[in-house]
Formats: C-alpha cells, sequence, structure tokens
C-alpha cells in the first residue's frame, strides 16, 4: 500500500509551471533567463522529508538555448525502496520558441518516451503510441522558463497532455520565508493542475508546492539561488 501511495504522489502535480503574470516578471528578466547559461539545483521533499534532486542545466548552442533537466526520487521506509522516479529531458530552444524535446520517464519501473519538434506554427510529439500537435507558442512542463507566466496552456511532459489552467498571483500574503526564501512571488495554479509555485522578480524559479494523493506536501526547493536563505 505505501509502495503504491508512493507511486501516485508524482502524478498529481509535478513537473509543470505557468501563471498569470502580475508585476514582478518583465520581458526583459524573460530574455535574460533564456540568454544565461547556468545550472540551478533543487532539493525535493516529501513532508519536510528530503527525498530526491531536480537540476536544470542550460547551455549555449549557437544561435540554440539548450536545457537538460535530470529529477531523481527515491522513497524509502527502514532501508527498503518504496518507490522510485527518474526522470531525463533535453528541450532546445530558439529565438521562436520551443524547438524540440525528448523526454524519458522511469516511473517505479513504468517507462515512458516522449518526442517532439516545432513544425511550422505548430509543435508536434509523439508520446507512446499517441500523436498530438498544438498551436505555438508552446511550453513544456519543466518551470525554468518564466515566458510561460504569459500563457494559460502547458504541455505536460508525464501525460503527454496539453492541460489548461487558471493561474493567479497569491496576495494573500507571502510564504516565502516557510519554505527557506528570502523573498518571492508566489502564485496559486487551479484546474487540471493544481499547485503553488514562487518566482523572483528576475523571473527565476525558486520553488514548488503540492499536495499528493496520499496527502504528503511535496516541496521542490532550489538550493542554489540567490533568494535561498539558510534554514535551521
Amino acid at each position: 500500500m505505501l509502495a503504491s501511495t508512493a507511486c501516485c504522489l508524482l502524478l498529481t502535480g509535478f513537473l509543470v509551471t505557468f501563471a498569470s503574470p502580475a508585476h514582478a516578471v518583465t520581458a526583459e528578466s524573460i530574455n535574460l533567463a533564456m540568454a544565461a547559461p547556468r545550472i540551478d539545483e533543487y532539493d525535493i521533499f516529501r513532508n519536510d522529508q528530503r527525498v530526491g534532486t531536480h537540476t536544470v542545466k542550460r547551455m549555449r548552442s549557437d544561435d540554440e538555448l539548450v536545457v537538460v533537466i535530470r529529477t531523481r526520487i527515491r522513497i524509502t521506509l527502514i532501508g527498503f525502496e518504496l518507490y522510485r522516479f527518474h526522470y531525463e529531458a533535453r528541450v532546445d530552444w530558439d529565438e521562436s520558441g520551443l524547438l524540440s524535446l525528448s523526454v524519458q520517464v522511469d516511473d517505479d519501473g513504468k517507462q515512458a518516451v516522449m518526442e517532439g519538434k516545432r513544425q511550422d506554427n505548430k509543435f508536434q510529439w509523439k508520446y507512446g503510441q499517441s500523436q498530438a500537435s498544438y498551436s505555438m507558442p508552446v511550453y513544456p512542463t519543466n518551470h525554468w522558463n518564466a515566458a510561460v507566466l504569459e500563457h494559460d496552456a502547458v504541455l505536460n511532459t508525464l501525460t503527454g497532455k496539453i492541460n489548461k489552467v487558471d493561474i493567479t498571483r497569491d496576495s494573500s500574503g507571502s510564504s516565502a520565508q516557510e519554505i527557506g526564501l528570502s523573498s518571492a512571488t508566489r502564485y496559486r495554479y487551479e484546474g487540471q493542475l493544481q499547485l503553488t509555485s514562487w518566482y523572483s522578480d528576475e523571473g527565476d524559479w525558486l520553488a514548488m508546492r503540492f499536495i499528493a494523493k496520499d496527502g504528503s506536501v511535496i516541496d521542490y526547493r532550489c538550493s542554489t539561488c540567490r533568494q535561498v536563505q539558510a534554514v535551521d
């Protein structure tokens, strides 16, 4: 039962990001985010217990930006592995937006592969035996690109489907300190995907939180971002 519960928790809100912009993220900060090679590392927590890592590596290649994403999650109980999740993605961008992507997922032994490429004004992809397309712009669920804040649809790289979400800037008060951030803007995601995500004024993705199907709290917290402070 525990293994089955853990297996379900990642499919609730994992790897999803987009929002309706408030004042924080600007077009200038989006362009800077696209242009800057860097590596951001995130710790993944389940009920405040560290269970994995998430890494986003950006590299320049001629006129393209290559982004490599890697996720490793392992949940154990008294030394026994209950659940593991491995995610690898390469996503290429150019001045016209998303150019191509390749995703491989090992969800506790269940394998999935997704491949996609831009064709004219559409992005076309194959997920398993299914094929689909969607009009540009398209943003896959990899979080780092703040330009996604201006849109209301995202390509879910775990399911191979386009998800619609209503995103609002949370004005009820900041919970930045709660997750170890010195400052951040919080957004709430409602609709086909539900989660909370934090961004800096410069457009950096800092953290994410969602509730798993088993009721556990899943947190992603950037360990290399400037806005992260030490937490006792």
